[in-house]
């Protein structure tokens, strides 16, 4: 069970520290998409992406659970008989 912790806690950490990176290729992909497009004529596209804010909050969650899980890690070896 303590090992099961651990590692849940790595994989969700590394997502959340991937996902505005992703998101942002699949936002980039989706624009060159829509202006590649050749059956519209002109277009206007105000572009947003992913804002500074959510990416730090995911950067930083993803990362204190990964160094939670460090701890817990090194914390059951040091219990453990």
């Amino acid at each position: 069970m303590r090992t099961a912790v651990v590692v849940s806690l790595i994989i969700v950490g590394a997502i959340l520290v991937i996902t505005p990176v992703v998101a942002d290729q699949l936002h980039e992909a989706n624009v060159v998409r829509f202006f590649e497009d050749a059956s519209a004529g002109s277009r206007t596209f105000a572009e947003k992406g992913i804002s500074e804010t959510y990416s730090f909050g995911c950067w930083f969650t993803g990362s204190a659970m990964i160094a939670v899980s460090v701890l817990l890690a090194v914390w059951f070896n040091r219990q453990a008989p």
